[in-house]
This record gives structure tokens, C-alpha cells and sequence, in this order.
């Protein structure tokens, strides 16, 4: 198996991880549509908590609908999302 074919199984296994998961306390995913102001309340929520993973670009259903559909935010917006 080639290393890239390797990574990609990897990531897989990780996205489908992230899918069968269930929302909780310590888990929660978000559309990449979600407005920035939103997601720094989730974070700041997770923060002010025990922490957490905040899957964002996997639909609520778990439909992963990533960062290229009509509607959803730039990778890097996020990625630059500040926390007032």
C-alpha cells in the first residue's frame, strides 16, 4: 500500500469515527455554515467546561458537508475566528 493510500485510510477511519460519535458534553458537530460568532460560543462553552472536540463541516445527521458548499465558511475564516 502506497504511504498516500495509507493517510487517506487513516483519515477515513477518523471522519467515520467522528461521524458514529455521539453529541454530548464533550462532542459536538458543526455545519461549516455555522456563522463564526456561533462557533466562538460552542468554543468558549467547551472552554469554560472540561473541554471538548468541535467537529465543524459534519451535519448534526452526519453528513459530512465540508467547506465547499454554497453558503459555508472559508477553512481560513475559521481557522482565524476570534473570540470577543
Amino acid at each position: 500500500m502506497k504511504r498516500s493510500d495509507k493517510k487517506r485510510a487513516v483519515v477515513s477511519s477518523n471522519i467515520a469515527q467522528l461521524i458514529s460519535l455521539p453529541e454530548g458534553q464533550y462532542f459536538d458537530r458543526k455545519s461549516a455554515r455555522i456563522h463564526l460568532n456561533d462557533l466562538a460560543r460552542h468554543i468558549c462553552a467547551f472552554a469554560n467546561a472540561s473541554g471538548g472536540t468541535i467537529a465543524v463541516g459534519i451535519e448534526d445527521d452526519g453528513k459530512v458537508s465540508g467547506f465547499k458548499f454554497d453558503g459555508s465558511q472559508d477553512i481560513e475564516e475559521i481557522q482565524r475566528c476570534y473570540i470577543f
